[in-house]
């Protein structure tokens, strides 16, 4: 019997469990068959040797996200799977951006080339040229490493969060947080989005049936630890993560609602989005915060959330000198308010917002001075 494992990229641990739960019954875990393929080549493009299981390579994670070179580790590594020798008919490379082969263990773009390869997209002369060459080569979209003839697939190019100069696999961070207490497998999805500055920030969306500001600090923590990056954690509803029709998680459709939302809320203090659906957050910010307001003395300020089923309003109340000044609260923090008290994020937001006025009502202009910070 044979039980072939392909789609995405592949998580051993799923696979332990999977056996594990099996065994009982009989199940064993050399039935397992690692492969590659996609419908643009009739399906599969390679395949694991049958009856030995899954072979797991385990490579240095820090040099893997630094560089893309995927050297064996023994302790602090990634487990990434052989998908096997491509079958006879096929040829496939590993490349750079430009075309270039690229050494064993090198992470590039995957190419094949073959009998069953397409012809073109129907209707989409456009994007066949952008992944079919003339003499036949198709640019599969997959991020991947060769050991021999072997492939090991590691993310889909797109779906590469790539920050600070590291390249982060979201299969990797997903699986962190789904070890986590409180977090379903199946539950999550990583991707980037650009900054208004140009800079471009991991994102990782966490459905649970609640509020959970412990599991937000706990997943943002766990990341930093072990990828480097502290994403920003976007605890959403049950059910609001789309999957395609096979059920499978679609992260650029997740991105994508992600932006939607975000640029809903940006554009006003009350908006319609099934995202923000929490309240009840307060943060209280004075000079031993590390702020300043410039031509202000003693000055006392904190952030209020309303909200109902399916509309927020924040606002932002400054006391100084006694005499209270409250007003709508800037969109730059709406973000960090989703974050569940959290007053270090509202710090990191204002470092990279260096023009962040407030207007009070007896009209002077007061800076929130993140230079000092």
């Amino acid at each position: 019997r044979v039980a072939c494992v392909g789609a995405e990229r592949i998580h051993p641990e799923q696979l332990r469990r999977f056996a594990k739960l099996l065994e009982p019954v009989g199940f064993n875990p050399n039935a397992f068959v690692a492969c590659y393929g996609m419908a643009e080549c009739g399906l599969g493009i390679s395949f694991a040797p049958l009856g030995e299981g899954v072979f797991v390579d385990r490579v240095n994670k820090d040099l893997m996200i630094e560089t893309g070179r995927a050297e064996p580790a023994d302790e602090d590594y990634l487990e990434l799977v052989d998908c096997g020798a491509p079958l006879p008919s096929y040829e496939t490379k590993v490349c750079d951006e430009v075309g270039n082969p690229l050494p064993e263990r090198q992470c590039g773009r995957i190419c094949v080339r073959g009998p069953n390869v397409m012809r073109g997209y129907f209707g989409d002369p456009e994007t066949t040229a952008e992944v079919l060459t003339e003499d036949g080569w198709l640019d599969t979209g997959d991020i991947g490493y060769r050991i021999g003839d072997h492939i090991v697939i590691t993310a889909r190019k797109k779906d590469v969060i790539i920050v600070n100069g590291r390249n982060l696999w979201p299969q990797d961070l997903e699986h962190l947080a789904e070890t986590t207490p409180g977090v379903r497998m199946g539950d999550t999805s990583a991707f980037s989005v650009t900054r208004p500055n140009g800079e471009e920030l991991a994102v990782l969306v966490v459905e649970s049936r609640k509020p959970q500001p412990e599991l937000a600090s706990t997943l943002a923590g766990l990341m930093r630890a072990n990828f480097g990056v502290t994403p920003y954690i976007d605890m959403v509803p049950p059910r609001t993560l789309p999957r395609t029709s096979s059920g499978k998680l679609s992260r650029s459709r997740a991105r994508q609602n992600y932006i939607d939302s975000s640029q809903q809320a940006w554009g006003s203090s009350q908006k319609q989005s099934p995202l923000l659906k929490q309240a009840g957050w307060v943060i209280d910010i004075d000079d031993s915060f590390g702020l300043s307001i410039e031509e202000a003395g003693d000055w006392h300020a904190h952030v209020e959330v309303e909200a109902g089923d399916q509309w927020f309003n924040l606002k932002l109340g400054v006391d100084i000198d006694g005499d209270s000044n409250q007003l709508n609260l800037l969109p730059v923090l709406l973000d960090v308010l989703q974050q569940y008290n959290r007053p270090e994020l509202l710090r990191e937001t204002l470092l990279q917002s260096p023009d962040f006025f407030v207007q009070i009502e007896n009209d002077r202009l007061l800076k929130l001075d993140s230079a000092r910070m």
